[in-house]
């Protein structure tokens, strides 16, 4: 008996002791969704992030596959994704307009990492877009007018871009060829600053911003007339470039250069278009010695016809700088960027947060029970001891100890067991 009343209460602290090492971790992993419109009749388009939480710290896991699961009515899919930069990966799936789309995000071992019915129509994704419309007005004098175009609508320091003048004339049948001088603000000019154009024709200026605010002062000479303006070019601080690269375009295809103001692993970019999102991913950049980055991005000629390329340094494209560059000439941008459909943090947690409470209501039944067992044999033990000394007084023909004894000393030793043995077990499983 005596061993006992040590050995259970030292093996219920060992017991519990050792369940910290033994349970789960604290951290959770779950997936996050974003997309464009879930209305598309063809496909359903998007990103999908893994993380990993550990004390409210969240990481990306790059290199880890998960499967996405997709019910559609009567039609279901399987997708297997393995993540690359930062956690992310692209996807896209056909869609079944006539029934709601539900996705289930698992991992390896089946387990829920995000799961819902996310729906977006392309109203609703089109009006949160950004769109940057800059006015190049018409100036005239006599005959004479002429405006900036700029083929992407916006530039970016400190890349070359194309401006172009171009000068018109009331009388289309007067053929005298116009002089055109430029001259710049807060950007340098690469070629001559003078041009002659025809009628109708363009003048083509190579540009490259070294600062956000840049004018461009503009003289034209022709039919007897000078005309003569200035205007503030387009500049998005922090943008990523973009420029046609015909020197390496194939038929069927367009290569652009796209290029970043600072070193970047790598930067995001989706095709996109009134009618909804195209396909996208990520683009790994090559470090320049003048401490910027690009890479040569390829599309299909028909793909890019009626689209805009946004190019961001987030995966969603919300940041400031973020550009929908046009593609078949419109003359305003896109900035379009994936909602978030989908996010299983909050599920994770709760699941993390029910393991944790369903041990830690283990470890107390455990202990309470260890904690009554303990109280139990210490009780039985000090009865036991009581009877022993009762017997020995009776055979050298002592009284009794009985009336000398004191409840209070027995009430006060049991309470101290409970007292040390409960806050043991509290620290060990709240720790």
């Amino acid at each position: 008996m005596p061993k006992l009343l040590f050995v259970v209460p030292l093996s219920a602290l060992l017991v519990a002791a050792l369940s910290l090492f033994f349970s789960p971790p604290d951290g959770i992993k779950y997936a996050r969704l974003i997309g464009g419109p879930t209305d598309d009749p063809s496909f359903f388009r998007g990103r999908v992030q893994l993380l990993s939480e550990t004390s409210d710290v969240s990481q990306p896991e790059e290199n880890a596959a998960i499967d996405l699961l997709v019910d559609q009515g009567p039609k279901s899919a399987r997708r297997r994704l393995v993540t690359g930069a930062d956690g992310w990966v692209e996807f896209e799936v056909p869609r079944q307009p006539a029934f709601p789309l539900d996705l289930r995000i698992v991992d390896e071992m089946g387990r829920n990492l995000a799961q819902g019915s996310p729906e977006l129509s392309t109203g609703r994704w089109l009006a949160a877009a950004r769109r940057r419309s800059f006015e190049h007005p018409h100036y005239n004098a006599g005959p004479l007018s002429a405006h900036l175009e700029i083929p992407f609508s916006v530039l970016a320091v400190p890349f070359p871009a194309t401006v172009v003048v171009r000068v018109e004339s009331e009388t289309p049948d007067h053929v005298e060829p116009v002089e055109v001088t430029v001259s710049l603000e807060g950007a340098e000019l690469l070629q001559a600053p003078r041009c002659v154009s025809e009628i109708g024709g363009g003048c083509v200026f190579r540009v490259r911003p070294l600062h956000h605010q840049v004018i461009m002062k503009v003289r034209v000479v022709g039919q007897g007339e000078m005309l003569e303006f200035e205007e503030r070019l387009p500049i998005v601080p922090g943008a990523i470039a973009l420029e046609s690269d015909s020197d390496r375009s194939q038929p069927g295809f367009v290569n652009f250069l796209v290029s970043s103001p600072v070193p970047r692993p790598h930067i995001w970019y989706a095709v996109v278009s009134e009618q909804g999102r195209e396909r996208g991913g990520s683009l790994a950049l090559r470090d320049a010695s003048d401490g910027t980055s690009s890479v040569l991005l390829k599309l299909d000629r028909e793909q890019a016809r009626g689209s805009y390329l946004v190019l961001s340094s987030d995966a969603d494209g919300r940041s400031l700088s973020s550009v929908g560059y046009p593609l078949d000439g419109q003359t305003m941008t896109l900035d379009a960027w994936d909602a978030y459909l989908l996010d299983g943090a909050q599920a994770a947690r709760r699941v993390a947060h029910k393991r944790q409470m369903r041990v830690r209501y283990a470890l107390g039944g455990y202990g309470l029970i260890a904690l009554v067992l303990t109280l139990l044999l210490f009780w039985t033990s000090v009865r036991r001891d009581e009877k022993e000394v009762d017997r020995r007084l009776a055979q050298v023909g002592a009284g009794s100890a009985q009336g000398s004894r004191s409840a209070l000393s027995l009430v006060v030793a049991i309470s101290c067991v409970f007292f040390v043995f409960s806050l043991t077990l509290v620290w060990i499983v709240t720790r």
